[in-house]
């Protein structure tokens, strides 16, 4: 029974990362300030994570971990979005998959857990496989930028472990509060910066809420159930491979052999690395 829930996890985290990776392609769609982006797609994410919890009856808890969990998962909300207005998105998704090898640090220096070679293996293979997946894009683009986009990997690894070890009703009640907190903290800034409202941003910003954030952060918050932070990260490092997909398909920028290779590198690892501790699960 633990062998089957940790692969309906895993197939759950790997569709949450395909809705994951429309962010790149949809925040070139808006002229908005990054906070107020953030802000808004998350007004509208807040609404679908609501409606899930009052459908499936899962109160709202106030504790520890789920107050913890928010205020990480909130930070990588805002400061991925940053990342992208400041640096190129390639720099900033590919920045961000530094939160595997946050997991697997901490496993082994807090937790005292003996490094399998099959895990430092696969994010040793996964950080290779997405360097060269963008190696003929990135570019050193702002140092600012850069490094919120390394601040964003080092938050979300937190939020992986703390959703590891959190309830259900922990798990959801943190990822409602992180987008109420960052609707509080983003949207403001709609007076302060130009904001166009039209149909077509308006557009945008409901698919991103609804989508690209709301939708996928109810699978994300399944997936943690059954899946380890370390499996959840990894599978979520798929983001970085896919996004290029979804910008090649509306702007027609195929990706060369080297990232294609990257890609080829990061698939294969993340999927070898799943099935093998399934079958040890």
């Amino acid at each position: 029974m633990e062998q089957k829930n940790a692969r309906h996890g895993m197939l759950l985290m790997l569709l949450c990362t395909l809705f994951w990776s429309l962010s790149g392609l949809l925040i070139r769609m808006l002229p908005w300030h990054g906070l107020v982006i953030a802000g808004g797609r998350s007004a509208f994410a807040s609404i679908i994570v609501a409606l899930y919890m009052k459908w499936h009856h899962i109160p709202l808890r106030l504790t520890r971990k789920s107050l913890l969990g928010a205020v990480s998962l909130a930070s990588v909300f805002v400061i991925f979005i940053l990342a992208n207005k400041l640096t190129a998105s390639a720099n900033a998704i590919v920045l961000q998959q530094c939160a595997p090898a946050v997991v697997l640090l901490y496993n082994i220096l807090s937790k005292k857990a003996r490094a399998r070679l099959l895990d430092v293996a696969t994010v040793a293979i996964t950080l290779i496989g997405i360097t060269l997946f963008f190696f003929d894009q990135f570019s050193p683009g702002s140092l600012v930028g850069n490094l919120l986009g390394l601040l964003s990997g080092v938050f979300l690894a937190v939020n992986f472990l703390v959703q590891g070890e959190s309830s259900a009703e922990e798990s959801m009640s943190g990822i409602l509060l992180a987008h109420l907190i960052t609707i509080a903290v983003g949207l403001p800034f709609a007076l302060v910066y130009d904001t166009p409202l039209t149909s077509t941003t308006l557009s945008v910003i409901a698919l991103m809420g609804v989508v690209q954030l709301g939708i996928p952060y109810v699978l994300y918050g399944l997936a943690t159930r059954s899946c380890p932070p370390l499996a959840i990260s990894l599978i979520g490092m798929g983001e970085a491979v896919f996004n290029p997909i979804w910008v090649a398909i509306a702007y027609g920028e195929v990706p060369g052999t080297l990232p294609l290779l990257g890609g080829a590198l990061v698939l294969s690892a993340t999927i070898f690395w799943a099935v093998k501790s399934s079958k040890k699960s």
